[in-house]
């Protein structure tokens, strides 16, 4: 499979001057920065459907967010693996 380089991605809402900026700025990051933003960038897409699941389930008690969240991420035949307990 080939490997899929930020030069072969680009977003059609983004003009080409954009991605081109911020394709300039990326390479220009060390590895351990790309490391950070990524880290950074999963931390927050968690915390984006954390905040959906409790949107959608004010009710919910946090262990129980926490099983939703593991649901959506993992499917519904690995949960009982990860949280037996949520099951």
């Amino acid at each position: 499979m080939p490997a899929i380089t930020l030069a072969a991605m680009s977003a059609s809402d983004t003009t080409r001057d954009a991605h081109d900026v911020y394709r300039a700025t990326y390479e220009s990051l060390s590895g351990s920065q790309r490391v950070d933003r990524a880290i950074q960038m999963s931390e927050d897409a968690k915390a984006i459907a954390i905040a959906g699941i409790r949107f959608r389930n004010p009710d919910m008690t946090e262990p129980d967010v926490h099983a939703e969240w593991l649901r959506l991420l993992h499917g519904d035949d690995l949960l009982p693996k990860l949280r037996p307990d949520a099951c």
